[in-house]
């Protein structure tokens, strides 16, 4: 019944919908993600995905997918899971990427540093943003630890930063780099796409 209605909704009617989950789901137990996200979220994110409420490319969907952004941290224990289906939507171009602050409050950057260095990855790399959009990216990247899962996700996290003129974040994260890198013997040798300092 749930997605018969979210279908009648409009677009900005199912954002404030998405709005919600993502608000009541922040700092719930894994059980009750699972059950949610397996109950009806997954097939209501699916169902955005294959245009079951209009055409997902369409330029007024462009709110649900700014708030379908935040569910993959609202969702973070099974935040890969939720970060996999999202990355087959259709990309719209952020303005902001205020997810930042969420990441930052529950200490995910420590908790589940792949699957935010995956996220920021994806975001800056593949949606992209504005970049006056990122206020406490800083904070994030600092507590970010580099892991063997991550390792190649933040290298290119760095470039795009880089890009984008934020070389004080860029250097941080060629810091962080060159330190794990360093810890890792002949046996486990670093991804080829080592990012460079400039």
């Amino acid at each position: 019944w749930l997605l018969s209605i979210l279908r009648d909704a409009t677009p900005k009617q199912r954002a404030w919908w998405t709005t919600e989950v993502a608000r009541n789901l922040r700092g719930a137990n894994e059980a009750d993600q699972r059950r949610v996200w397996k109950s009806w979220a997954r097939n209501y994110l699916l169902g955005f995905r294959q245009g079951t409420f209009g055409d997902p490319a369409r330029t007024d969907a462009q709110h649900e997918f700014f708030e379908f952004l935040h569910w993959p941290m609202a969702f973070a224990a099974i935040g890969s899971e939720v970060l996999d289906s999202l990355m087959e939507a259709p990309r719209h171009r952020i303005e902001r990427l205020d997810v930042i602050y969420e990441i930052k409050q529950a200490g995910l950057a420590a908790s589940a540093p792949d699957l935010v260095a995956r996220y920021l990855r994806w975001t800056l790399v593949d949606v992209g943003a504005d970049g006056w959009g990122f206020f406490g990216l800083d904070d994030v990247l600092t507590v970010l630890p580099i892991t063997a899962a991550n390792r190649a996700d933040v290298g290119q996290l760095s470039e795009r930063l880089l890009v984008m003129g934020m070389t004080v974040e860029h250097q941080l994260l060629v810091a962080k780099i060159a330190a794990f890198d360093a810890t890792q013997g002949p046996e486990n040798p670093p991804p080829a796409n080592t990012p460079h300092s400039t």
